[in-house]
C-alpha cells in the first residue's frame, strides 16, 4: 500500500496550482479512467488513533484542499491500496483540473510495518522483515539456503548424549559414539566390523611341558582376531639337567636359537614374531628343544598385540 499524507498540505488544482477547494478525487487502476467505478481501486482513510476505514469515491476536499471525511468533514490521511494508480482531480464544478494515467507513491504504506526495511525485486518496492520470526527460536543461529534466511540449531539436542562426539552425514549433524564402554574390558583390543566398534579378546593359551626325551616339542594354538595382524613377544625356556655339558637348541617357526648348557644350567631364548592371517583363522606356534638329557620346554609370557 502507499500513503498520501496531507494533514499539513493540500491537493492542488492542476490549472492554478492553488488548493483544490471543495474538489473531487478519483483513484483507479493504472491506464484506466478512475471516474468509472469498475476501474476504481480501494482507498482507505487513516483517522485519529490510526483507525483505518475504507471509503467510497469520489473523495471530497475542503476549502483548504485537504481530503475530508464525507460525513464529519474531518481531515484524514489517504491510504491507497496500490503502489501505482491513475488519478483524476476535479474542481467544485466537477471539471477535471488534473489527470494522470499512472502515478506512483514514493514509499509503500508504513502502516503495520514497524521494524521492517525497504526492499525491491527490481520492479516494485515493499517492506520486508530484517530477520525471520524469532518466536520460539531461542539459542538458534541465522542461516540461509541461498534464497531465504531461517533459524537453525547450532548443535543437536545434547540430552542423554554424554561422552559422545559431534559428527555429520554430510547433511545433518548428530552425536556419535566415541569408544565402546570400557567397563570390564581390561586387556582387550578395539576392533570394528565396518559399522560398530567393540572390544575383543586376543585368543591364545600358554602352558609348560616336561619331558625326559632328547627332543622336546611343545605347541600353543593362536586364533586371529577380527582384523589386523598379531605381534607376539614370547619368552621361551629350555632347561636340561643331570648332564655335565651339552647344547640346547630352540626352533620357533623356523627361527633356531642355540645355547651351550652346563650342569644345572638354565638356557632361555626370546623372540619376536609377526604373523598374518584371516580373521578367525587358527595357527599353532611350536618350540622344539633338543637336549642331551632330561629337561623341559616352556612357552610362557606370551603377549599378543593387534597391529594394522
Amino acid at each position: 500500500m502507499s500513503t498520501i499524507t496531507n494533514p499539513f498540505s493540500y491537493f492542488a488544482d492542476g490549472t492554478t496550482g492553488r488548493p483544490l477547494i471543495n474538489g473531487y478525487l478519483y483513484f483507479g487502476e493504472p491506464d484506466t479512467d478512475p471516474t468509472i467505478e469498475a476501474n476504481q481501486i480501494t482507498v482507505r482513510s487513516i483517522g485519529t488513533g490510526g483507525v483505518v476505514t475504507e471509503i467510497d469515491q469520489p473523495i471530497r476536499t475542503n476549502e483548504s484542499g485537504v481530503a475530508v471525511a464525507p460525513t464529519t468533514m474531518a481531515p484524514f490521511i489517504l491510504d491507497v491500496e496500490e503502489l501505482s494508480y491513475s488519478v483524476e482531480f476535479q474542481n467544485s464544478q466537477q471539471v477535471a483540473v488534473y489527470t494522470s494515467s499512472s502515478t506512483s507513491s514514493v514509499l509503500p504504506s508504513t502502516v503495520g510495518e514497524a521494524g521492517k526495511f525497504l526492499f525491491t525485486d527490481g520492479e516494485t518496492i515493499s517492506w520486508e522483515s530484517v530477520l525471520p520470526d524469532q518466536s520460539g527460536q531461542a539459542g538458534k543461529f541465522l542461516t540461509t539456503n541461498g534464497t531465504n534466511p531461517s533459524w537453525a540449531t547450532v548443535l543437536p539436542d545434547q540430552a542423554g548424549e554424554a561422552g559422545k562426539f559431534l559428527t555429520t552425514d554430510g547433511t545433518e549433524p548428530s552425536w556419535g559414539e566415541g569408544l565402546p564402554d570400557q567397563t570390564g574390558e581390561d586387556g582387550k583390543y578395539l576392533t570394528t566390523n565396518g559399522i560398530n566398534s567393540s572390544w575383543e579378546d586376543v585368543s591364545f593359551s600358554s602352558s609348560t611341558a616336561f619331558r625326559t626325551d632328547d627332543e622336546l616339542v611343545h605347541s600353543i594354538p593362536v586364533v586371529f582376531p577380527a582384523s589386523g595382524r598379531l605381534l607376539l613377544w614370547s619368552s621361551l625356556q629350555l632347561r636340561k639337567g643331570n648332564v655335565g655339558s651339552g647344547t640346547i637348541s630352540l626352533n620357533l617357526q623356523g627361527n633356531v636359537y642355540t645355547s651351550t648348557a652346563g650342569q644345572g644350567a638354565t638356557n632361555s631364548a626370546i623372540c619376536t614374531l609377526i604373523i598374518s592371517g584371516n580373521p578367525g583363522d587358527s595357527v599353532t606356534i611350536s618350540s622344539v628343544g633338543t637336549t642331551s638329557g632330561s629337561g623341559f620346554n616352556s612357552i610362557n609370557h606370551i603377549t599378543m598385540v593387534q597391529i594394522a
